[in-house]
């Protein structure tokens, strides 16, 4: 199931409906797997930010999942993002769905960020209430609630039409 509230689901209700494939450096970003360390799951691509940012300096192990494991799709794609977002999205849910992940995609006004952490019910990254978040959309989904992914962009864009906006 996907989570998300009003902005996020009008952002990508503009957006042209055609697949286009990962891009090359969101693929070699994403390739190289996740590690485990300190009880987090990270990207090995990111696994240098471990040095400064660890359990010591984080609120908790989920908030630093989620600083480290969080870029923004324009740093390497221009073109299509929401697209693009949707597919890396897919390939992160491929690599976690045997962990239990939030994925999270963040929209600050065509600004597309992706994060994802474990799931830890003691831990909590958003506010129940995505309606909570007025300047920002943002979609998330849990890899324990999702047993299968939208084969293409237009079958997500039919999926997360419908609000769904409340946190278990």
């Amino acid at each position: 199931m996907f989570y998300t509230n009003k902005i996020i689901r009008d952002n990508f209700a503009s957006q042209n409906k055609e697949d286009y494939p990962l891009s090359t450096e969101l693929k070699e970003l994403l390739s190289n797997g996740l590690i485990e360390v300190d009880n987090g799951l990270f990207f090995k691509s990111f696994q240098n930010s471990l040095k400064t940012i660890t359990n010591e300096n984080s609120p908790d192990i989920t908030g630093r999942e989620c600083t480290i494991n969080k870029f923004h799709i324009e740093d390497y794609v221009n073109k299509n993002v929401y697209q693009q977002a949707f597919l890396t999205i897919k390939y992160i849910w491929e690599m976690c769905k045997d962990y239990n992940c939030r994925i999270i995609l963040g929209d600050d006004e065509g600004d597309l960020n992706i994060r994802f952490h474990q799931i830890r019910y003691a831990e909590k990254w958003l506010d129940e209430n995505l309606e909570k978040y007025k300047l920002n959309g943002i979609l998330y989904l849990d890899t324990n609630e999702c047993m299968s992914f939208p084969k293409n962009f237009a079958d997500f864009l039919d999926k997360i039409a419908k609000p769904c906006s409340s946190v278990e």
